[in-house]
């Protein structure tokens, strides 16, 4: 009941199309302009593969957000009208193995491309060595450890962000001459 609610609000909206898919947009922007700046570099072929499954992995948990975010709130309201049975029983369809495996690779792919892209800056020295590896290692304790343990999604975002962050003020710095 508290579920179906919340879901019916702005805020869930919100943030699904800033929060998850306007981020996946940002994210596939990052990852090409770094595989772009890292091209010349002894880790250029690494980047681009990181770069093409990062962005992959993007479009395609995009598509489940967006999901989320324009059928939910429908199936909420069904629910909260008094239609529980047909609200759990369209929401199980929707969510079904189709999109369970959407998300499965998308995660996979995330995975993957961050690793690349976190390893290929540390091996090119773009940027504090460590904030590579910390993206490398953040994403996927993000992607898998926060759904085992709430506090990690947190922890990983955080960490997240601060290595993108140093990466890209790295990656600006080497452009402007700064």
């Amino acid at each position: 009941m508290i579920r179906a609610r919340y879901i019916t609000t702005t805020p869930f909206l919100l943030s699904h199309l800033v929060g998850s898919i306007g981020g996946a947009a940002l994210g596939c922007v990052g990852a090409v302009a770094f595989a772009v700046h890292m091209s010349t570099t002894r880790a250029a072929r690494m980047a681009l593969w990181g770069m093409a499954a990062f962005s992959a992995s993007q479009v395609l948990t995009a598509s489940v957000f967006g999901i989320a975010a324009f059928f939910q709130p429908a199936v909420g309201r069904a629910y909260l009208d008094g239609q529980q049975g047909a609200a759990r029983a369209i929401n199980a369809d929707v969510y079904g193995s189709e999109v369970l495996a959407m998300v499965g690779v998308g995660v996979l792919l995330m995975i993957t491309g961050a690793v690349l892209l976190g390893s290929a800056a540390a091996r090119a020295r773009v940027g504090p060595v460590w904030a590579g590896i910390v993206f490398a290692v953040a994403v996927p304790m993000f992607a898998i450890g926060g759904q085992l343990v709430g506090i990690l999604h947190t922890v990983a975002g955080l960490a997240i962000v601060v290595s993108s962050a140093l990466l890209s003020l790295a990656v600006h710095s080497s452009r402007t001459g700064l």
